[in-house]
């Protein structure tokens, strides 16, 4: 059942701000650009929320429907009853709601995906395939830790979010400015007073604190990543060559395992991507857009791009 905070019309390139209730979670969905028509399912990373598309959205909504979800645990999204964070159990209260809302997801569905935004919308592709007909990665989360990394991530952010001392101490500690500060430097991305400005708001709320940390000690990249070979769909795949936190090589392992797939680097971008330069990103994800989409869009201008085609 859903609950519209507007019930009116919106204007056009208006985003308009739903509350759904779908079973025991409580989503947040903005929904901007034409009410018929393909729809682009963003999906933001960990400790985001859909705050992190609202430069990139304008410039997808021109001639589709964009819509924008918190993940469970993340900004807005509430629930009931204890949710799973797994990768499976999020890919699955995606698709219970994609269910549900058959009225807002009543075209062709195009999945695109920030960080473990990307990884989500792989797991669902995989789970039922057929949802969504095109999957864009943005600096996607799909390769496993190594070593050390992998030995001691989980356990501790697993320790972390049960604790609620913890999570307090992540969420005060995030409000020193140069903890924040260095924690974004670790992005390779410069953001704008604006972005700065909402990821400090999310980190003072330690229930978003919580949730991210609560997903990432769920988070289990090894039993995707031995299935990535199984997609379908076309995948396009998208690296950053300034990510301090998922380097390209990543990227490249991606496209070995995914048959078909393409993979551009955007030159001088870190992994806040599309958040940094949202017209790179546009044109990158525009590129592969299927033609009937993108009849009458603007062309892209390969001499003012930054993404380079690694390979098609």
């Amino acid at each position: 059942m859903s609950t519209l905070r507007a019930h009116q019309a919106r204007p056009p390139g208006a985003t308009e701000h739903r509350s759904i209730r779908c079973g025991a979670e409580q989503w947040h969905v903005e929904i901007t650009g034409p009410a018929e028509g393909t729809v682009c399912l963003l999906l933001h990373g960990t400790g985001a929320s859909t705050h992190s598309w609202n430069k990139l959205v304008p410039m997808l909504a021109e001639q589709r429907r964009v819509i924008a979800l918190d993940l469970p645990g993340h900004g807005r999204y509430r629930s009931s009853q204890q949710t799973d964070y797994s990768l499976p159990g999020m890919a699955s209260s995606i698709l219970r709601l994609i269910h549900q809302e058959q009225r807002l997801f009543d075209q062709e569905i195009i999945g695109i995906g920030h960080s473990a935004g990307a990884a989500i919308l792989a797991q669902m592709s995989l789970q039922e395939p057929g949802t969504l007909s095109r999957l864009f990665s943005l600096n996607g989360a799909m390769v496993p830790l190594n070593g050390l990394a992998r030995i001691t991530f989980s356990p501790i952010a697993r320790a972390s979010a049960n604790t609620r001392l913890l999570t307090g101490l992540f969420a005060r500690r995030l409000q020193d400015p140069s903890v924040f500060e260095r924690l974004l430097r670790q992005t390779g991305s410069t953001l704008d007073a604006d972005s700065m400005h909402a990821y400090q708001r999310l980190c003072a709320d330690p229930a978003h604190v919580k949730g991210a940390l609560r997903m990432m000690a769920a988070w289990q990249l090894e039993r995707l990543y031995p299935q990535l070979h199984r997609l379908t769909l076309p995948v396009h795949l998208m690296a950053a060559a300034r990510d301090r936190m998922i380097a390209p090589r990543e990227a490249c392992r991606l496209h070995q395992a995914i048959a078909g797939s393409t993979l551009d680097i955007l030159e001088g971008l870190g992994h806040l991507a599309h958040e940094e330069s949202p017209t790179d990103v546009a044109r990158f994800i525009k590129k592969y857009m299927p033609v009937a989409d993108t009849a009458t869009d603007h062309p892209i201008d390969d001499g003012e791009a930054h993404a380079t085609a690694a390979s098609a």
